[in-house]
């Protein structure tokens, strides 16, 4: 995947809560601190419009935030982390929120 704004991006795997494997569009920083496993271009479908990944919050001791998805519901960063790098910095864990889905079709 190309780089976008200076980032590199990458496809990773993301396990929904409903038990299926979609493919996400994020940073390669991202997929790393995240535990995304990578994935390639139609490896598994898209990840559906209106569903929201769940994630991490963190702050760095210079007082940047930033947020991570998580590639499964048992990762360690979403289940007991308590820190984790991006970007060379390290941020401490402030709160987890679960995956939101909602479907607005017809």
């Amino acid at each position: 995947m190309p780089t976008y704004s200076g980032l590199a991006r990458a496809w990773g795997a993301y396990v929904s809560d409903d038990g299926n494997t979609y493919n996400v569009g994020v940073s390669v920083d991202n997929e790393s601190a995240g535990g995304l496993s990578a994935s390639t271009a139609g490896a598994n479908p898209a990840y559906p419009r209106g569903f929201v990944m769940r994630h991490v919050y963190g702050v760095a001791s210079d007082g940047t935030r930033t947020k991570v998805p998580c590639g499964e519901p048992s990762t360690a960063l979403y289940v007991s982390g308590t820190s984790f790098s991006k970007g060379g910095k390290t941020f401490t864990v402030e709160g987890r929120i679960g995956e939101k889905r909602s479907y607005k079709g017809g």
